[in-house]
């Protein structure tokens, strides 16, 4: 069993995480529960190169709405997407001090965009998107690669800001 990928799906902590693992079927039914017969997978887009991908939903409970798994066109999955990490009581969890980040992004969150909310540490497969206050929104799993690669080809479609020009009113 790979501990810092239970630790992930079962308590968003990735102190220890080093990258997605290659995962076998054992790792895929034990700790992230995909039966594809029951869960269809669902369209969406990876990466500025815009890669038709699909994902899964797993239950998770630490992170609201459970966990995507997005897998390639071999179903293996490639990349884990939990938002809204919660503690046991429901409050927000804090994001982890992994460093400093090889990459620095804006973030979207439906139409709100955090300046800075996205810090990418791809050498460890791992992306945390971060509220202004520091608290942790989402946590992006992924095998180990370079920061470019996870923009070309991994890191979940950011949805379209769209600035307000009056109140109640999009441009």
């Amino acid at each position: 069993m790979n501990e810092p990928l239970l630790d992930f799906v079962a308590e968003a902590d990735v102190s220890r995480w080093t990258g997605l693992p290659a995962l076998s079927d054992d790792d895929v039914r034990d700790v992230l529960h995909i039966d594809l017969t029951l869960n269809w997978p669902r369209p969406g887009v990876l990466g500025e190169q815009r890669v038709e991908s699909a994902w899964v939903g797993v239950v998770a409970p630490r992170f609201a709405g459970g966990l995507r798994v997005w897998l390639d066109e071999s179903g293996t999955p490639v990349l884990l997407d939990g938002r809204r990490p919660r503690a046991d009581d429901g409050s927000s969890l804090a994001a982890p001090d992994l460093g400093t980040p090889e990459l620095v992004l804006d973030a979207s969150l439906s139409d709100v965009v955090i300046a800075a909310g996205e810090r990418v540490y791809a050498s460890r497969g791992i992306a945390l998107r971060v509220g202004s206050d520091d608290s942790l929104l989402a946590v992006i799993g992924f095998a180990r690669t370079t920061a470019d690669d996870y923009l070309a080809r991994l890191r979940p479609a950011q949805p379209a800001a769209r600035p307000l020009s009056r109140i109640g009113t999009a441009t």
